[in-house]
């Protein structure tokens, strides 16, 4: 299942991670994917074509999964971040792209398709994925239960590969949004601009330099260190990697 990537090189990205997006999720207005609902989905490459049509969509049928989408785009393009929409497999698949500096990961915790066994399929897959690592990029859940994140991790409570998911925050997803009644959707729009911000603070002056000098050099274009004397002065003490290319 391919991902599908709204981005431009250079910017920070997004990973949104849920069944909605390709799976048929359940039963009546949640069974059909995003992907089925909306007729031109083929060809949006554009964050601000798929807002209008998610907004038709959302304003037509009231689906919670198309608000939630909704709202992430409007926030990637107020805060100029790509977007990549993937499944739980495709997240499992690629998550060496994923799980890279200047990237958020938000994943679902329920997956509507796997019954009980699904109701905190998330938090499994990224214990899974890190293995008692610490995550490179940003992660989050999304659930419109966090008991659900909340239990399983303390049933593992001894487990040592279990404790770095104890410190990744969890973005309230509600199960319902009244696309005319606004406040639900207004909530979810206020906490995914929190979470973009929370995400940015990670993506300082210092960050967006060093990635810069380093895609310069990855290209040769800067002839000797000396052409990166002045940048220098942007970056902290600690950022001494630009010498180990020469």
């Amino acid at each position: 299942m391919a991902l599908a990537r709204f981005d431009v090189p250079g910017r920070a990205t997004i990973w949104a991670v849920d069944d909605a997006w390709f799976n048929v999720t359940g039963p009546q207005n949640d069974k059909y994917p995003i992907a089925g609902r909306l007729s031109n989905w083929d060809t949006i490459t554009d964050l601000g074509v798929l807002e209008m049509a998610l907004k038709a969509e959302f304003e037509n049928t009231g689906n919670p999964n198309v608000g939630y989408l909704l709202a992430l785009v409007r926030v990637c393009r107020k805060e100029n971040y790509a977007l990549c929409l993937a499944s739980f497999e495709d997240f499992e698949h690629d998550f060496s792209l994923a799980n890279k500096k200047q990237t958020a990961c938000l994943v679902d915790v329920k997956y509507e398709q796997k019954g009980e066994e699904g109701n905190s399929w998330g938090v499994d897959l990224v214990q899974r994925l890190l293995k008692g690592g610490r995550p490179v990029c940003d992660l989050f859940f999304v659930t419109a239960a966090k008991e659900f994140v909340t239990e399983r991790i303390r049933a593992h409570f001894t487990d040592s590969s279990w404790w770095p998911l104890r410190s990744i925050p969890v973005v309230d997803k509600p199960i319902d949004i009244e696309p005319h009644g606004q406040n639900e959707f207004e909530r979810l729009e206020a906490e995914l601009d929190a979470f973009a911000r929370y995400f940015a603070m990670g993506l300082g002056p210092d960050n967006q330099v060093r990635q810069m000098v380093k895609s310069l050099l990855d290209a040769r274009v800067l002839p000797h260190p000396s052409a990166i004397g002045e940048l220098r002065t942007h970056l902290s003490s600690d950022f001494f990697f630009v010498d180990l290319f020469y």
